[in-house]
């Protein structure tokens, strides 16, 4: 697709977003490493800049890591973290690509245990092509706002974990929350290792695997497929072939079906998203693994309409 159409949709959806603002609560902007949404707009509007932006959701401090003795913050993946469950390296990765990459962090805990939702303003000048919910365990309520996003032409990439909350199951709800208008079920994290190659079912000719050998991850989310919405087209690229987790009041596990995707692709109107099944393929020290990268610039090719 030709460049200037890119623009053009980032334009309206980012124009979208200012508009509906104020349905998405209270939040904050991006602390710490990050870079704020009205920092960003020192980089132009969608109409004039040349690079591509993606804006990274991750979750408030102190609301993370079901595992071990307390909240610990690394497990809520910063973008520009050297850690092991960090990010920096796609972050670099992205750059190389022509992304500029923003983070913007979900407020303190509220009434509940979990984020209160980031405010999706980014501001008059502002864009983002791409909009990453990462570490979200805030509750998004309706959903409304990435709707109309998304229908303007944005593109979104959701994957989840137990520890980016403090209670298991707080992520698959918060994404589940923005997923179920569109017919899509979030389940939990499984736990077990996870590894998919062309030997495994699943549609190896789609963009988002070209020239991928292997994808692989730990702790894997099904994406499950659970009701079909009229302007929404899905496809399971990969089929989840493990045991399911799901998100009820148990966490109750179940065999895959038909219906159970390793990876989600979704067309809403003019928009993009993907559901991928874990976060450890982002990590600093899996990113660099040549299936996983390959992987990953495909995804974020894909979603940017290149």
């Amino acid at each position: 697709m030709p460049r200037r159409r890119t623009l053009l949709r980032a334009a309206v959806a980012a124009a979208t977003l200012v508009a509906l603002a104020g349905c998405s609560g209270t939040g904050t902007g991006a602390t710490g490493g990050s870079t704020t949404p009205a920092e960003a707009t020192a980089n132009g509007t969608a109409a004039t800049r040349t690079r591509l932006r993606v804006l990274f959701i991750r979750a408030a401090r102190g609301t993370a890591g079901v595992d071990g003795s307390g909240p610990n913050d690394d497990n809520l993946s910063d973008i520009f973290s050297p850690a092991g469950q960090g990010f920096n390296a796609l972050s670099a990765l992205l750059a190389d690509e022509g992304w500029d990459v923003v983070q913007a962090e979900e407020g303190p805990p509220g009434t509940g245990a979990g984020s209160s939702p980031v405010a999706l303003t980014p501001g008059d000048r502002a864009s983002y092509d791409l909009i990453v919910f990462g570490s979200n365990n805030a509750r998004y309520p309706g959903g409304q706002i990435l709707d109309r996003y998304l229908r303007a032409g944005g593109s979104a990439l959701f994957f989840q974990d137990k520890n980016y909350g403090s209670v298991d199951g707080d992520a698959a709800r918060s994404d589940e929350d923005l997923l179920s208008q569109y017919g899509v079920t979030v389940n939990r994290d499984n736990g077990r290792d996870a590894k998919y190659t062309p030997a495994d079912k699943g549609t190896w000719d789609h963009p988002l695997l070209s020239g991928v050998t292997q994808v692989d991850g730990f702790g894997a989310t099904a994406f499950t497929v659970s009701r079909s919405v009229d302007g929404v087209t899905p496809t399971i690229v990969l089929p989840f072939k493990d045991t399911v987790r799901t998100n009820d009041a148990t966490g109750s596990e179940r065999p895959p079906t038909a219906s159970d995707a390793a990876i989600l692709a979704l067309q809403v109107g003019d928009g993009r998203v993907v559901c991928t099944f874990d976060r450890d393929t982002f990590f600093n020290g899996r990113v660099v693994e040549p299936g996983n990268r390959t992987y990953v610039r495909n995804l974020f090719r894909w979603l940017s309409h290149r």
